[in-house]
């Protein structure tokens, strides 16, 4: 392969990266204005327990009561967060990999093209012909 085409394959690929980027940052903002509405609802759902409570028992009771419910949940959720920060993650082997990718590739390649043999020489005409077409005239 010459360098213009490895300069394009890496084209691509870097192209593929940042439009994949710009998805998750997409996502990313989308869901944390979610986040923004869900801790409204929240706090006017923890508002709306206090005023309901506070009809049943004095105010700063109904306070202390919403405090307190609210102050398990916050505890649950520190331990959770605790264990799942202490227990060890299975690292990925990344190197391994890339050291398989390329025979991954041309295993997937050779039972793609052993599937369909007619398909894929019609394919390789097609390009052949395309490119042919494709080259210029003037005898570069």
């Amino acid at each position: 392969m010459n360098s213009m085409m490895w300069l394009g394959l890496l084209g691509g690929t870097i192209e593929r990266a940042k439009e994949g980027v710009r998805r998750r940052v997409a996502g990313t903002v989308v869901m944390a204005g979610g986040a923004v509405v869900l801790a409204g609802a929240a706090i006017f759902a923890l508002v709306a327990a206090h005023m309901w409570l506070s009809l049943r028992m004095p105010n700063y009771m109904a306070a202390l009561t919403v405090a307190g419910g609210l102050a398990l949940v916050g505890l649950i959720v520190v331990a959770v967060g605790r264990q799942r920060m202490h227990s060890p993650a299975p690292r990925p082997d990344v190197a391994d990999r890339v050291e398989r990718a390329a025979d991954r590739a041309r295993h997937e390649t050779l039972s793609a093209v052993n599937k369909s043999v007619p398909s894929a020489i019609l394919t390789a005409l097609v390009l052949g012909i395309v490119a042919g077409l494709l080259r210029p005239k003037g005898g570069k």
